[in-house]
């Protein structure tokens, strides 16, 4: 009997080739540092106090994955909401990419996130939308990373249309311990690929040759 795993070898070789990142500066090297320019990427940002943003992109090894490596991350910056309990307003922040004219099918979504002991906020959450509407959600709210980039991902079915890959940071406030800041970094997007015809047909053949030897 012929082992079947050069035969998955090759389901799995042809079923992945093709997938590639849909997003453009996925890893926000394109940023303007210390600001929330990128020409790319939309960082919309408040102002609790009037002077800090409650994100930017920031080029520091903490702000970039892995942990210590030169690089520029999404730096959210929780701690500029209601600081030290003076009555400021609450931080918040979005980024987002849109994808257009994404096919139908499913999508995987991943990224690397990084939260510090402290940081303090009612919702945390990247998302997938689609036209608009939510398909997809992960909640990082409660997750702790030990301080380290750890990677997440999730998967989404499309009807097609327009992909917004979208993060947020809802009412963060200034939790007057440090660390307290939480980032983003190296975020894909892919379609998670069909197997081909050629593919399916080895497979089909590999399930009847038993068929065959019994009819001898």
């Amino acid at each position: 009997m012929k082992s079947l795993f050069p035969l998955l070898g090759v389901l799995f070789l042809v079923t992945t080739s093709h997938a590639q990142n849909l997003l453009q500066d996925p890893s926000f090297d394109a940023s303007t540092p210390n600001s929330q320019t990128n020409p790319f990427w939309t960082l919309d940002v408040t102002f609790p106090d009037g002077v800090g943003s409650s994100a930017q992109y920031q080029d520091a090894p903490w702000a970039s994955n892995p942990t210590g490596t030169p690089g520029v991350g999404v730096w959210l910056k929780a701690f500029e909401g209601n600081q030290a309990g003076g009555g400021d307003p609450l931080a918040n922040a979005t980024l987002y990419q849109d994808v257009t004219e994404a096919a139908a099918g499913e999508y995987t979504l991943s990224f690397f996130y990084r939260k510090e002991a402290n940081f303090s906020a009612a919702n945390t959450y990247v998302e997938l939308l689609e036209d608009g509407s939510r398909i997809g959600l992960l909640d990082l709210t409660e997750v702790d990373t030990g301080g380290l980039f750890e990677q997440f991902s999730f998967n989404a079915n499309s009807s097609g249309g327009t992909l917004r890959v979208q993060a947020k940071m809802v009412d963060g406030f200034d939790a007057q311990a440090n660390p307290q800041s939480a980032m983003f970094d190296d975020f894909s997007l892919t379609a998670v690929p069909e197997p081909s015809g050629f593919a399916m047909l080895a497979l089909a053949g590999f399930a009847l040759a038993p068929l065959r030897r019994r009819k001898r």
